[in-house]
């Protein structure tokens, strides 16, 4: 285990918190501990805001026929659903309907023919389709109107539609929010021509979840002001019915709804159904936030023909089983890609390219999270691709900005010289190289990775001596949960040579496969790891160094700080003590 430390943060108690959030790029601490209205920007700083809810009013007013084109990920249902709602606020009579994308995919490029072809008269498209530039001309040539409102990065403005885009806004600041942000300065705007100021907040909930979903940076004060306020007055029964479908998991350590919570426990239902739910559960987890008192039918277990359930309390639970499903989906796919990573001796490579084909039957929306496995499993960069009809290997890379030499395994793509294309996050993108190009760039990765190279280097805010007492400053980072967050990642620290005897090792779980022990006030605890558990009691007395995150334990009115160990080295000191 090998551990550096990022920076040097004074070990205070009273101070930690703002070192912490400064040395992770906060530059305004109290507007960010303290999120406030105050934070809010001008939607009018958006460029072509004012024309868009211009050209929405237009045809409503004038009883036009409109598509909302809902796009394929959190973001885009809940950017889609604000709009919804908002339009049949006011319009309950509008011509209004929405369409979902089959597959992952985003814009109009697999519905544009159908499109226009139809008597729509705006299409609408939140969170997608901002370099549509090719559809957004034949829409315009078959006489209808198109607005984008997004946050995706762009060359340009689209010559043919009325675009709404934060990327492209040099006057708009925040460049850390997700579409369904810009849908609400949209509404912010559509609130004063409908003469109703303050009419949208009823949706700044969903415009939270959107955020946390699509791991939108919470360093821009804006943002996160729209995130905990939003999750502070929750009113979409939508929203509500997932978090009673999750409450054990929310609330077993806060009473609060939270940044973390939600992301961990409410998107990735979301995105199960997203990756693997049929076209009739992807439709109705978007009624779920748009009619979520519907009555459908039911189909959990035991259910009689007749027997009703609210949509939204129906789709919470489908969702979880979906999730259930694409977690079995990505076992049986591992398994399978691990037999052929072992057939071809593919781990001779410093990094792991791993081929598959329809036959396989692996979806699409899966390979990014299979290949993120591979990665802990075989501790190197991972890419999963397809090829195609001209030669073009494409599909899903992941890496670990632990790895030595390899933080951003995206720049180091790059760096070769030989792909097509790489987009995306440092360790986590879509990628494109040419068949001739591959033997190529597995040589220069083996050349320009060393041995050590992919070594997990663990970089830490804190590394602390075991006899120093730093349980006051656990305790003030474990009090504030909801501090930590995309971007602001949550403090890690690292305790050396803490001394040991076997019999202080409490053992504990159904499966007796977690553990914890104390020294001077801080509680060290590892979950579900039977190996460390023989590991720690082979040895009479020892010394342990651990890697973990801060969490605080409250019992009959006492709080410890403790420690959840994510890694460890451990030392045999029999003769020592």
């Amino acid at each position: 285990m090998k551990y550096k430390l990022k920076w040097e943060l004074p070990h205070d108690a009273v101070t930690c918190l703002g070192w912490l959030l400064s040395a992770r790029g906060v530059e305004d601490i109290e507007g960010y501990v303290y999120p406030s209205k105050d934070y809010e920007l001008n939607p009018r700083l958006l460029d072509n805001i004012d024309r868009g809810a211009a050209l929405l009013k237009k045809h409503l007013d004038n009883d036009s026929n409109i598509l909302l084109v809902q796009d394929c990920d959190t973001d885009g249902i809940m950017s889609s659903a604000m709009l919804w709602l908002y339009i049949k606020d006011f319009y309950p009579k509008a011509k209004l309907e929405y369409v979902c994308h089959e597959h992952k995919q985003h814009g109009l490029e697999d519905i544009i023919d159908d499109i226009e072809e139809s008597d729509y008269d705006l299409i609408i498209l939140p969170d997608a389709s901002s370099n549509d530039y090719e559809y957004h001309e034949r829409l315009y040539n078959a006489h209808k109107d198109v607005l984008v409102i997004d946050h995706h990065e762009a060359e340009r403005y689209s010559y043919y539609a009325v675009v709404i885009n934060n990327q492209l806004s040099k006057e708009y600041p925040n460049k850390s929010f997700s579409g369904a942000g810009v849908v609400y300065k949209f509404l912010m705007v559509m609130d004063e021509l409908m003469g109703k100021p303050g009419h949208s907040e009823k949706y700044m909930d969903l415009c939270a979840l959107a955020n946390v979903a699509d791991c939108m940076s919470m360093k821009h004060p804006e943002t996160r002001y729209y995130i905990m306020e939003g999750l502070k007055r929750v009113q979409n029964d939508g929203f509500k019915a997932f978090i009673n479908q999750q409450s054990y998991s929310l609330f077993k350590e806060t009473k609060e709804l939270g940044y973390i919570g939600v992301a961990f426990y409410i998107a990735p239902l979301l995105n199960a159904v997203v990756r693997v739910g049929t076209m009739e559960e992807k439709r109705l987890l978007f009624e779920s936030f748009i009619n979520p008192n519907e009555l459908i039918q039911s189909d959990k277990r035991g259910a009689k023909p007749g027997d009703m359930e609210k949509v939204a309390v129906e789709m919470a639970r489908r969702a979880s089983n979906a999730r259930n499903r694409q977690n079995k989906t990505k076992e049986r796919a591992t398994e399978l890609l691990d037999m052929r990573v072992q057939k071809y001796d593919l781990l001779d490579n410093k990094i792991l390219i791993i081929e598959v084909d329809n036959k396989d039957n692996i979806p699409q929306e899966l390979r990014g999270l299979i290949c993120a496995q591979f990665v802990n499993r075989y501790h190197r960069p991972c890419a999963i691709v397809a090829r195609n009809s001209e030669g073009f290997l494409r599909g899903s890379i992941r890496g670990n900005d632990s790895f030595e030499e390899v933080p951003d395994f995206k720049a180091f793509l790059e760096g070769s010289g030989l792909m097509d294309y790489v987009q995306g996050h440092a360790n986590a993108a879509g990628m494109s190289i040419h068949e001739s190009n591959l033997e190529d760039l597995l040589a220069y990765a083996n050349t320009h990775i060393s041995d050590e190279g992919l070594s997990n280097v663990y970089y830490v805010d804190y590394i602390f001596d075991e006899d120093e007492d730093f349980g006051p400053l656990l305790l003030n980072i474990a009090a504030q949960p909801n501090l930590w967050g995309n971007d602001i990642e949550e403090p890690m620290v690292v305790v050396e040579r803490i001394p040991y005897y076997r019999e202080q090792l409490f053992i504990m779980g159904e499966n007796k496969d977690s553990s914890k022990f104390s020294h001077n006030g801080v509680e060290y605890v590892k979950f579900k790891d039977s190996d460390y558990i023989q590991e720690a009691t082979a040895y009479e007395r020892g010394y342990i160094t651990v890697y973990g995150s801060i969490k605080q334990n409250t019992w009959a009115g006492r709080t410890t700080p403790q420690i959840l160990i994510q890694d460890y080295i451990i030392e045999d000191a029999t003769y020592d003590f």
